[in-house]
This record gives structure tokens, C-alpha cells and sequence, in this order.
């Protein structure tokens, strides 16, 4: 906002911050303070009044060294009546001397009273000087003395400056802020207030304020000067829709303020099209190819409102930067509307989003648990099943820094085997720590190599990596061969890592046939949706009565899961693999399961059908006490299985009911005397054939 004539403000310091304060309808104040060693600063300064400060010194912006001064120059207070000064000031010592000048004059150079310049008298007015500091107030380095010299009252002229000299004679003074008192002259009507120049876009309410009591206030809105006899009278907030300049004026009696103007503009805003990223084609010939569950970023440009949807579906209209994945493999077509106003544009991007080819599976060595110490001082153990099944090997792991060590040992023979991938591995990352030597790194060999360390002559060679420097710790080895697993080992001495990523392709779907029975068993790598018709249950708990069985409802079976599988007898189904690992964290599961064809060791049940009827039988043993376990199949581990019940297996009653046998006993419930519910949450008096919830728990009636 501009002002053409003054009006007046109090402002009260404290120490660098400042707040208005209204005294009465004349009384007014400013208080100054240094912002740096060459400006001062002010809240609400009087209208049009400014402030110039310089030193004869070059030192702390507060302190006032001895033989040197800080002068103020106060211009724009023409016809005001300077009442009092303030100073908030301290010594550095216990004793400090000093002075203050202050005086009125005109912007030639100030002399005594009576000398002139060219013939031209100046009437510089000295109000007060006031040496011998010491005495007044007392060296306090938390606290600054109020210093109030006696002063006249005193009227500013037209053009004059009122001049504030503070002078330092011994040791060193400190002024924090400068007061000034003032009175307004008599009749004196104070400029009204408008809102500050601004842009806007929609209509816009000017309101005005009104700073002096009884006064009227006239305004345009043509660029012309308001006046008494020119002008609207104010009353109320008014509405402008265009660029508008507002004049305005009050009026009180004879007395007229000067003129507060401000510019409102308005903003015309140009209807464009958002950003798109990445942007499809304009053509279905032309549709960009993403991979599915990429994301598409839809940024709108200012002031416009944007509608999108996708093939023609759903509309959404939004004001901010959106993110869209495109879910559906396929042809995807987004509709983008930007509108501004009256105004629109219309864009079209085309999309072919193809399936994922690749799928990456991290680990980290925090993930480490079950170490056995082999009394060597390094661990035999298992890395916890991450997403992509169980890792092991021979390794030691730094559980302070959270990292795996591997040495270049022939004796020992570091290692790390990663489990079966779902797919052939493109690549594998590992982000080392802690190498003190360049050149230190890693090779990788094939999951069925036996020696102690990486032979890179071997046939079972894979690639290698090392280690590049401070900044450059991730090393990447690019599979020169088909591998869906492999072993890690360490290169010239010792190498600590905290990280693996493993980017392999991602399979087929995987196709699984029921057969006449109509029950099977199912572990799978990745995310997979179940097929329609399939039912995938969990062995959520084993007792010496019964294994309750819990059907996965979420329409996915989690990676890493062994599930019992129940459909339609001989019948194929195919299980679509997702891009994610869900894994069965979370899931209370007796199953296990793996990958590829693998020799388990600790015995276990598998599924299979004994003197006609089919459950889960002990598995077959080797002399090693291990059992094959066949790829992508589940079985029950023997240590879920209560040893009073192991000799018999677990059987299936096939009733068109979902049940485990122990013993030719199966478990029964008194209706009578329980609370039923289905797995819709109905409650029932009487359960017939199927899963219900009996007492908080899931049981399955024969």
C-alpha cells in the first residue's frame, strides 16, 4: 500500500521484535533498533518517516567503543512535536562515560545556533545533552537501563530531520533501541487503511479501515484523486471482478488525511494442458509401452482443474498433482480434461502395459537369526526366510553393525547360499561396508559348487565383483549362465556386506492339476492369485485332537506359503504370479514347503494316499534321515506333529467335509452348549457339514 501524506503508529521494542501498542488519540510512539552496523529497523514507523544510522566505529552492531559514536537521522516527522527519548543502554564495565546530543534542523549541515550557510539563518534546535553515563544506571549484561535525557517539547519542521547523536568517552556503551515520543498536531486525521496491492482470480471484497474516529472516508476505483467533493463515501466492503486501483481519503471537518492507494490485479489465468509423465501416445499405433504397475504422474498447471479417467471409466477431478498405476495388462487409454473459466482442452495418451519380465527380492543382514556358535568363533546358521525362501551357509555376522562377514579362507570355506528363485537370475547386488582396501569383492558360483572358495577356472563360475572405493559400495554381477541359485564367496581376504538384491526373470504362471482326490499341496515363490473354483487352506494349529485347517479369503496366496489345496478333481488349474512378495509373515502356518525338488532334513508328513485314503503320511527317509520334498509342494514338518500321534499320520475323512484325522478320532463339538457362527458371522443353533466358529475358534464338522 502507498501513502501520500503521514499518519502515525506506537510501537513498543523488546530487543529486536517489536509489537504495535495504541497510546490515546494524539500520543503516539516508534522505537528503533540496530539490524546490522548500518541500518535500524522499526515496526509501523510513522507514515512516510525513515531512519538513517551510521558509527564512527567498525566493531559489534551493539557496542560503542571509546572516542566513537552511533548517529540516528529521523526524516518525515515534519509538524510533529517530539515529547521524549528513550534509551535502553549498558557498560561493559562498572564505570563507562558518555553523551547524548540531541537536535532538530534542517538537511544542511548543522552549526550553532545563529550561524547561517549562504546567507540562510538555520534554526537547529538543541533539546538536551547529557554526559557522565556512570551514576545513571549500572553495568548489568543481562539488562539494559532505561535513559530518559529531559527534554522540551519540540516541533519537527517541514523538511527538518530530528538528529539522536550517542558518543562514548570511557570504555565501551551499548544502545539497544532508541524511543521516540511524539504527539500528532492538532486536526491531524489519519490516512485509512487498504488492503495490500495483490492478484487475485476470483471476485474480490475491499475493505476498508477507518483510523480516526468520526472521520468519513471517500475513495475511487478510476486512478483518480479522492476528495471531499469527489469520491464514493465508504460504508461497507465492496466487490471488484477487473484490475482495479483504489484511492481513498478521510475526511473530518476541515482536516483531510493523505491518500492510501493500492492496485488489485487480476489474474487471467490461460487454460493449458497438465504435465503427463511419462506421456503416451497420441495414437493407439502410437501407445507408449510401460511395465504394469508403473505409475503415471498427471501434474495440472495453476488455476486449472483437471478430470481424468481411465478407458472411459470412472471420472476424478482434482486440483493437485496426482499418481495413477496402470494395474491392467493390456491397451490403457487415459482421458485428460484441463479446464480453466469457460475454457477447456482435451488430450488423449494411448498405453500398451505389458507384464513385468523381472521381479527383484532384497535381503538384508538384518534379517540374520537362529546362529549357532560352532565354538570356532563364526557361525553355522540359516538367514532368516526372507521373501525368497531360506538362505545358508557358513558365514559370520557382526550383530553390533548388523552385517554378514565372508573370508577367502581354503580352510573354513565362507560362504552364502541363496534358496531356489522362481526364475533364472539376471543379477545380483550386494552392497558392501567397511573395505579398506580397493579390490576387495566377491565371485559368485553355482548353487551345486563344493569348493572352499570361488574357483573362477571352474565350470560353476557366474561372474564376480569388487569392491570400488569410498562412495561406490554396491557391486552388481551380471549372470553370464542360466542359474536360478547360487553361492557367494569372498575375494581377497575379507569382505562385510549389509544388503543382497536379486533381479531374476519372472516365471510362467504356475499350472497345478488336482487329481481324482481332488486335494493337493502348493508353495510358490511369488504372490499368485488363486484360480476360481480353488480353495487354499493353512494349518493355522495342531493338538492331539485336531488341525484346524484356515482358508485363505484374501484372493491371493502369499509367497513362501505351503497351503493344502482343495478343487474339483482332475481338473487344471493355473496360478498367475503377481509382482510382490506378501509372504506368509503374519500367517500362523504349521505347512512348509520349497521351490525345487530338495532333500529336507528333521522328517515330515507329506501328502499322499495310504490303504485308500488320503492325509498326511510320514515321508520316506534316507539313511541320512533327510525325505525328498518335491518342487512347489508342501508338507508338515514332524515337529508339528504331536510325537504321541506320529506313527499313524494324519488322514483326510473325504465327506464332502474338510477334516484331519488323529486316530481314527474326530474331533466333535456339543451344539447344545456352545455360541455358533458361519463364516458369514450368522450365528446358528445347529452345524451341519462345514467351517464354523464355535467359542472363538474355527472347527469343521465331518
Amino acid at each position: 500500500m502507498k501513502l501520500k501524506h503521514s499518519y502515525l503508529f506506537r510501537t513498543l521494542l523488546t530487543f529486536l521484535l517489536f509489537a504495535c501498542v495504541s497510546v490515546n488519540a494524539h500520543a503516539e510512539s516508534v522505537t528503533y533498533a540496530q539490524s546490522s552496523k548500518s541500518e535500524t529497523v522499526a515496526l509501523s514507523n510513522p507514515d512516510g518517516a525513515k531512519v538513517k544510522f551510521s558509527t564512527t566505529y567498525n566493531t559489534n552492531t551493539f557496542q560503542l567503543t571509546e572516542g566513537h559514536s552511533m548517529i540516528y537521522t529521523f526524516s518525515g516527522f515534519d509538524d510533529y512535536i517530539i515529547t521524549g527519548v528513550t534509551l535502553k543502554m549498558r557498560s561493559n564495565k562498572s564505570a563507562g562515560s558518555g553523551y547524548i546530543e540531541i537536535k532538530v534542523g534542517n538537511d544542511l549541515k548543522y552549526k550553532e545556533i545563529g550561524q547561517s550557510i549562504n546567507g540562510v539563518d538555520i534554526t537547529n534546535k538543541r533539546i538536551s545533552t547529557f554526559k557522565d553515563w556512570y551514576g545513571s544506571y549500572h553495568y548489568d549484561a543481562a539488562n539494559y537501563a532505561s535513559i530518559m535525557p529531559a527534554i522540551s517539547p519540540t516541533i519537527v519542521g517541514k523538511g527538518e530531520n530530528l538528529v539522536i547523536t550517542i558518543g562514548a568517552t570511557v570504555n565501551s556503551l551499548y544502545c539497544q533501541s532508541v524511543t521516540i515520543d511524539y504527539e500528532m498536531p492538532n486536526g491531524y486525521v489519519k490516512s485509512p487503511t487498504l488492503p495490500t496491492s495483490c492478484s487475485f482470480m476470483e471476485p474480490m471484497n475491499v475493505k476498508i479501515t477507518n483510523n480516526t474516529d468520526g472521520a468519513t472516508i471517500y475513495y475511487t476505483t478510476d486512478k483518480s484523486e479522492p476528495s471531499a467533493n469527489k469520491g464514493t463515501i465508504y460504508s461497507e466492503p465492496f466487490t471488484i471482478t477487473e484490475t482495479t486501483t483504489v484511492k481513498a481519503i478521510a475526511v473530518k471537518g476541515n482536516a483531510v488525511s493523505g491518500i492510501a492507494e493500492a492496485t488489485y490485479t487480476k489474474i487471467v489465468p490461460e487454460c493449458v494442458l497438465p504435465a503427463v509423465s511419462p506421456q503416451g501416445g497420441n495414437t493407439p499405433e502410437s501407445a507408449l509401452s510401460i511395465t504394469q504397475n508403473s505409475n503415471i504422474t498427471i501434474t495440472p498447471t495453476k488455476y486449472n482443474t483437471i478430470t481424468y479417467s481411465i478407458n472411459e471409466g470412472i471420472e476424478t477431478t482434482t486440483t493437485e498433482a496426482v499418481s495413477i498405476s496402470a494395474d491392467e495388462i493390456g491397451d490403457m487409454k487415459l482421458t485428460v480434461i484441463s479446464a480453466c473459466g469457460d475454457n477447456r482442452l482435451e488430450a488423449t495418451y494411448y498405453y500398451n502395459v505389458e507384464e513385468v519380465k523381472q521381479v527383484s527380492a532384497m535381503l538384508t543382514s538384518n534379517e540374520i537369526r537362529n546362529k549357532k556358535d560352532t565354538g570356532s568363533g563364526y557361525y553355522k546358521g540359516n538367514l532368516v526366510e526372507s521373501t525368497c525362501g531360506s538362505w545358508k551357509g557358513y558365514y559370520s555376522s557382526d550383530q553390533k553393525n548388523g552385517r554378514i562377514l565372508l573370508k577367502s579362507d581354503k580352510d573354513e570355506g565362507f560362504y552364502l547360499q541363496s534358496p531356489e528363485f522362481p526364475g533364472n537370475i539376471v543379477s545380483v547386488t550386494i552392497t558392501l561396508t567397511l573395505s579398506n582396501t580397493e579390490g576387495r569383492g566377491f565371485v559368485i558360483m553355482s548353487a551345486g559348487y563344493t569348493g572352499n572358495t570361488g574357483d573362477k577356472a571352474s565350470d560353476d563360475y557366474i561372474g564376480e565383483a569388487s569392491y570400488e572405493g569410498e562412495g561406490a559400495y554396491a557391486a552388481t554381477v551380471e549372470f553370464n549362465k542360466t542359474s536360478t541359485a547360487f553361492k557367494i564367496y569372498a575375494t581377497s581376504e575379507t569382505i562385510y556386506f549389509s544388503q543382497i538384491e536379486v533381479v531374476y526373470e519372472k516365471p510362467a504362471d504356475h499350472t497345478l492339476k488336482v487329481g481324482s482326490t481332488g486335494w493337493s499341496t502348493l508353495y510358490l515363490g511369488l504372490d499368485a492369485t488363486i484360480p476360481e473354483g480353488v480353495t487354499c487352506y493353512t494349518i493355522s494349529s495342531v493338538t492331539d485332537k485336531a488341525a484346524t485347517l484356515t482358508p485363505i479369503t484374501t484372493g491371493t496366496l502369499p509367497a513362501n506359503t505351503g497351503v493344502i489345496i482343495n478343487a474339483e478333481a482332475n481338473t487344471q488349474y493355473s496360478f498367475h504370479y503377481k509382482n510382490s512378495y506378501g509372504g506368509s509373515e503374519g500367517i500362523s502356518n504349521s505347512l512348509k514347503g520349497t521351490l525345487s525338488n530338495e532333500y529336507v532334513s528333521g522328517g515330515g508328513y507329506v501328502l499322499s494316499i495310504q490303504n485308500g485314503e488320503i492325509g498326511f503320511y510320514k515321508a520316506q527317509e534316507k539313511e541320512n534321515g533327510t525325505f525328498l520334498n518335491n518342487a512347489n509342494k508342501a508338507y508338515l514338518p514332524a515337529s508339528a506333529v504331536p510325537a504321541s500321534l506320529q506313527s499313524n499320520g494324519l488322514r483326510f475323512k473325504i465327506d464332502d467335509t474338510v477334516n484331519i484325522e488323529y486316530q481314527d478320532t474326530i474331533l466333535n463339538y456339543d451344539c447344545q452348549s456352545t455360541i455358533i457362527y458361519d463364516l458369514m458371522g450368522h450365528r446358528v443353533e445347529h452345524m451341519q457339514k462345514g467351517i464354523y466358529i464355535v467359542n472363538g475358534r474355527k472347527v469343521i464338522v465331518p
